[in-house]
C-alpha cells in the first residue's frame, strides 16, 4: 500500500488551469483522470492482458492489443468465461 498517488493537470480541452483531477492507486488498480470544469477524461482503466500482467489502457487500445496478440486473446477470453461462469452463479 502507499502507492496513492493524487494531482492536478490543466484540462487538454477546455483548457482551465489545474481542473483534471489525476488519482492513480496501482496497488488497486484505481484510476481516475478527469476535468472538474467540463467533464473530459482520458477512458483509461487498468486492464489485466496476462497472469501477472496489467497495463494502464483506454478501451480501443485492449481491443488492438487483443487483436494483435494471441496470448493477450486468449487470456482475455479466459477472463470472460470466468467472469461469466461467476455471473449465472
Amino acid at each position: 500500500m502507499g502507492d496513492r498517488i493524487w494531482w492536478f493537470e490543466n484540462c487538454p480541452q477546455c483548457k482551465t488551469k489545474e481542473s483534471v483531477e489525476v488519482y492513480d492507486a496501482p496497488s488497486c488498480l484505481q484510476w481516475f483522470k478527469k476535468c472538474e470544469k467540463c467533464g473530459w477524461s482520458d477512458g483509461k482503466d487498468y486492464y489485466e492482458i496476462g497472469e501477472n500482467e496489467i497495463w494502464l489502457l483506454i478501451e480501443k487500445e485492449l481491443k488492438d492489443l487483443v487483436k494483435k496478440n494471441p496470448k493477450v486473446k486468449k487470456f482475455r477470453e479466459k477472463l470472460r468465461k470466468l467472469e461469466q461462469s461467476h455471473k449465472n452463479h
